[in-house]
């Protein structure tokens, strides 16, 4: 029997079968599948768990653990530097980039790779512009599930040290950025590959950026990320939600607000917000021939907007962040990186620099309390 815990809130069934499961819908009426965390306050006795996320909060996911450990300890730290800058009572770093790609995005991976191998999926493939592809293809190796990757033929200098192999090919497609994922999906249904992944699963393992933050600095009122389609803030609300169901209200997890930033040249969200829509016309979406940051670049973005507008708590703004800005913010952030003792390439991912040109810029009420997510990028290490 399945381990998994998804059951259908519209005809009430707990029997799903894998391709169900891995779809996130009901097999006999085609809704969203929903989770609900068994027991009651989860995460009031973590101390003793040398697990780190997203396995520290088993009890919160719907997928049971089969390894795939990070390769280093996730971290929150506190910067005194930019309180000082910003004249507020607290910032808390979120630091991903010790993470085996230097990504947030390897929760995502851990998760739904760890859902592949208990379902017994021999064989899948995903699509993105980067990052998540390298995280995907780490945890698929890990865990024995083998793994076709697609990515931008553009995008392709982000993958180095990724071998392509007969069993793992590695796939560049060409076209226009916003017609990749469309372009994506077709060469795995011409192949045959199982495509991974639709939208609620790429949110479970990020909302675990929800539960760190509760866990080490529940006071923070403000969460700071850079997007490129919004995933990263959908995951989070996941689990603030997950942590209502067990009766967490404390601080962050029933008052916040973010500030979500994205580079100029690829802000087709940030507009959009701006102007009170929910569809971005596809002339009205940026995509560079040469982006300022390519992981940032959004396929699609008209699949997550109308979640974001639906979703993201009061108070919450999306800007964006010029080129100009950054090199402005440049020697500030660096300095806040490396007395932070976080390791980030510039050269390599430039998302952390860009998140704080963006927080540096913003005007802050002196008891505001900020949580910066912190992500990179760094070449791709088969696992040990």
């Amino acid at each position: 029997m399945s381990s998994f815990r998804l059951d259908c809130t519209s005809c009430s069934s707990s029997e799903q079968g894998p391709e169900a499961i891995a779809a996130y819908k009901c097999t006999h009426c085609g809704t969203d599948l929903s989770f609900s965390p068994s027991g009651t306050r989860p995460l009031q006795d973590l101390s003793g768990r040398r697990l780190r996320a997203p396995w520290r909060y088993a009890d919160m996911l719907p997928v049971k653990i089969l390894g795939g450990q990070p390769a280093a300890t996730d971290e929150v730290r506190r910067s005194a530097l930019l309180e000082k800058m910003l004249g507020v009572q607290s910032v808390w770093l979120v630091d991903a980039t010790g993470l085996a790609t230097g990504t947030f995005k390897d929760y995502e991976a851990i998760v739904i790779m760890a859902m592949a191998a208990e379902l017994n999926l021999d064989f899948v493939s995903v699509h993105s512009t980067g990052n998540t592809v390298l995280a995907y293809r780490h945890y698929a190796e890990e865990l024995g599930v083998r793994c076709a990757i697609i990515v931008p033929a553009a995008n392709m200098s982000k993958l180095d040290g990724l071998p392509d192999l007969t069993d793992w090919p590695v796939v560049a497609v060409d076209g226009p950025y916003k017609q990749f994922s469309a372009i994506a999906r077709s060469v795995a249904a011409e192949r045959g590959w199982h495509h991974l992944a639709p939208l609620p699963w790429k949110l479970e393992g990020k909302a675990a950026l929800a539960w760190m933050i509760y866990e080490n600095c529940p006071q923070v009122d403000l969460i700071v990320q850079t997007i490129a389609g919004g995933f990263g803030p959908l995951g989070m609300e996941l689990g603030f939600r997950r942590l209502a169901a067990v009766g967490e209200f404390y601080g962050v997890a029933s008052r916040r607000r973010y500030l979500l930033l994205q580079p100029s040249d690829a802000d087709g969200i940030a507009r959009a917000w701006r102007k009170g829509s929910s569809r971005i016309e596809p002339c009205d979406i940026p995509l560079p021939e040469l982006p300022f940051e390519p992981t940032l670049q959004s396929a699609n973005p008209n699949t997550t907007l109308p979640h974001l507008r639906r979703n993201l708590p009061r108070g919450t703004r999306i800007g964006s962040v010029s080129e100009s800005l950054v090199a402005k913010h440049y020697p500030t952030a660096h300095r806040a990186f490396l007395e932070a003792d976080i390791p980030v390439s510039y050269e390599r991912e430039k998302s952390a620099y860009i998140a704080l040109a963006g927080l540096l810029e913003a005007r802050l009420e002196p008891t505001s309390n900020v949580a910066v997510i912190v992500t990179g990028s760094r070449p791709f290490r088969a696992p040990r």
